[in-house]
C-alpha cells in the first residue's frame, strides 16, 4: 500500500514538472506570435504610407503640369507686350520736316531702329538653356560634394542640402538603388534589379530579398534604413 502511495506521489511530481514546461513552451509561444502581430501592423502601416506616397507623387505631377501651362500663358503673355511695343515705337516715330534739295526730291528721313519681338521659338530656346544651366550648376555642386567625401565617415555639409541633392548622391555611391518617391521626409529607393532572397541586405546584412531601403533625416544626420532592421547607416550629416 505504501508503495502505490510513493508511486503516485512521484507521478504527480512527474506531471507538475511536464505542466512547466507547457506553461514555459507557451509563453514563448505567446511571445512569438506578439512579435509576428507587431511586425504585421508595421508593414500594414508602411503600405498605407506607400499608397499615400503614390497619391502625392500623382497630386505633384498635377501641379507641375499646372505650372508649366502657367509658365507658357507667361511666354505668351510677354509676347503680346513686346508686340504692342514695337507698334507703340512705330506710333512715335519721329516725324521730320522734309527738306528741298535740288529739284523737288526730299531728304532720306534719318532710320530709326525697332526691336523685333522674341518668338516663340526664342523662347522655348531661352528656357532649354536656362534648365541646362541650372543641371550644370547642380552636376557641379554634386561633383564637389562628392569628392569632398573622406575615405571613412559620412559625407558633411555645413547646411542642410536640398532633397534632390542628397537623392542624386545616394544614386552616385550606390548604383544598385533606384529612387522611387518621397513622403513626408522619407526617401524610398528600391533595388535597379531583382534582387534573390539569398542576397544579403547592406544596411543589416540579413537576407530579405527585394525589400528597399529608406532615407530619412535624423537631427542633423540623414541615414538609410532597411525594412526589417533598426540599423541606421549613416551617410550625411550637418556640421
Amino acid at each position: 500500500m505504501q508503495s502505490e502511495l510513493d508511486s503516485l506521489k512521484q507521478r504527480v511530481v512527474e506531471l507538475l514538472a511536464e505542466n512547466t514546461e507547457i506553461k514555459a513552451e507557451n509563453a514563448k509561444v505567446k511571445a512569438e506570435n506578439a512579435k509576428l502581430r507587431q511586425a504585421m501592423e508595421e508593414n500594414e502601416a508602411r503600405f498605407v504610407k506607400l499608397e499615400q506616397s503614390d497619391k502625392e507623387k500623382a497630386e505633384l505631377i498635377a501641379e507641375l503640369n499646372c505650372d508649366e501651362r502657367t509658365l507658357l500663358k507667361l511666354d505668351k503673355k510677354r509676347f503680346h507686350v513686346a508686340t504692342h511695343m514695337g507698334k507703340d515705337i512705330e506710333k512715335v516715330r519721329p516725324k521730320v520736316p522734309l527738306e528741298k534739295s535740288q529739284g523737288s526730291v526730299p531728304k532720306k528721313l534719318p532710320d530709326v531702329k525697332i526691336s523685333t519681338p522674341p518668338t516663340s521659338q526664342t523662347l522655348k530656346a531661352n528656357q532649354t538653356n536656362a534648365l541646362e544651366v541650372q543641371e550644370k550648376y547642380l552636376d557641379s555642386v554634386e561633383s564637389e560634394v562628392i569628392n569632398s567625401k573622406p575615405e571613412k565617415g559620412p559625407i558633411t555639409f555645413e547646411v542642410r542640402p536640398d532633397p534632390e541633392l542628397i537623392i542624386k548622391s545616394i544614386l552616385k555611391h550606390f548604383p544598385y538603388l533606384k529612387f522611387r518617391n518621397s513622403f513626408r521626409g522619407i526617401d524610398n529607393y528600391n533595388f535597379a534589379s531583382p534582387q534573390p532572397w539569398s542576397s544579403p541586405c547592406p544596411i543589416c546584412n540579413r537576407k530579405h530579398g527585394n525589400y528597399g531601403l529608406h532615407g530619412e533625416w535624423y537631427g542633423t544626420e540623414y541615414c538609410l534604413t532597411c525594412f526589417t532592421s533598426s540599423n541606421k547607416f549613416k551617410f550625411a550629416i550637418v556640421v
